[in-house]
């Protein structure tokens, strides 16, 4: 196995400031699903990037310290005119909502901006190559780094999506595709299965909740294989669920990686089926914890994961923000 130390991933997409509420506490912290993979990757020792537009203001500061607290080096690829993306979240008995709009006013919370294709072209040198590029956004800068990765892997993992035509159109920019079974419909799930044996994709997974997940993966003639399902191993008191499927994701690729460092036309489906089921060991832990990344930030989270992984997680600080009085700068909440 490759050593982690020299692997490099690189994230685009979600980098947020998350904005927790919570019987009657208020909190801030790092979120985005993308980030969050990334943050997880980079703490077990993987050369991390993430591409990042410069923000105003002092959320700015905010999000961007915090990014930076994870060993994760930024690339900035253009200076926004935006404030920091912001969504809310609330929480209620180990259920969440989030808001990417005010609760209150309606004014929308979070513009992210993303790299266009004259942002990558110029700093591709900078950028490189990658072992890995993750991404939960699409963008023309996007798609081309993904064509140019062409020894490393692709990693997609949308957020949700309204047209089936445009989620297999995207799919063809990954190797490995996750979904949400929560926010794509299972009728485009299952078309995507069979309809995506003439693309790229290897890997086809979807994460069922507490029921745990399903997997499709590409066979040697080119068609994907019928689902494979793996049941949740561990039960947990959930306090928050939302940062499960980010961790899942990021426990499956630290095995994933060192296994398959480059890019390979064939997966061996007995080890993928280990490497799911060992990030299904480890992913429930983080719903103890308020946050997507509350794990990280906790003494009891990180010594979990230094147990299961025989990893050397420190844990992280989290700073707050003052933000209860101006959420979305129109009204007071």
């Amino acid at each position: 196995m490759k050593d982690s130390l020299k692997l490099k991933v690189l994230g685009a997409g979600l980098a947020c400031i998350d904005l927790i509420r919570y019987e009657k506490k208020e909190s801030s912290a790092l979120g985005g699903t993308a980030v969050n993979v990334i943050s997880t990757l980079s703490l077990l020792g993987y050369d991390a990037s993430f591409l990042y537009a410069d923000y105003k203001g002092k959320d700015s500061e905010y999000l961007k310290a915090e990014i930076l607290k994870r060993k994760i080096r930024l690339i900035e690829f253009a200076s926004s005119t935006l404030d920091a993306p912001r969504i809310v979240e609330y929480l209620d008995n180990g259920r969440h909502r989030f808001y990417t709009t005010c609760p209150e006013c309606g004014k929308k919370l979070n513009e992210i901006q993303l790299p266009e294709l004259r942002h990558v072209k110029e700093q591709i040198k900078e950028i490189g190559e990658a072992n890995l590029f993750y991404f939960d956004r699409i963008s023309a800068g996007i798609k081309w780094l993904a064509e140019q990765n062409s020894n490393g892997w692709n990693f997609y993992e949308p957020n949700s999506t309204r047209l089936y035509n445009t989620l297999l159109a995207n799919s063809k920019y990954a190797d490995i595709l996750k979904l949400s079974a929560d926010r794509i419909p299972n009728n485009y799930i299952e078309k995507l299965r069979v309809e995506i044996g003439l693309m790229g994709p290897k890997l086809l997974i979807v994460s069922l909740g507490p029921s745990g997940l399903k997997y499709s993966i590409k066979q040697k003639n080119g068609s994907m294989s019928d689902w494979v399902y793996l049941d949740m191993r561990e039960n947990v008191e959930v306090v928050d669920s939302s940062g499960a499927g980010d961790l899942l994701a990021s426990i499956f690729l630290y095995f994933f990686l060192k296994e398959y460092p480059y890019y390979a036309e064939i997966l061996d489906e007995a080890k993928v089926t280990k490497f799911l089921l060992d990030a299904q060991s480890v992913a429930p832990i983080s719903c103890k914890f308020v946050g997507a990344q509350g794990i990280l930030e906790s003494v009891e989270g990180v010594a979990s994961l230094n147990l299961l992984l025989n990893s050397s997680v420190k844990k992280i600080e989290r700073e707050s923000l003052n933000y209860h009085q101006n959420c979305c700068r129109v009204c007071k909440l």
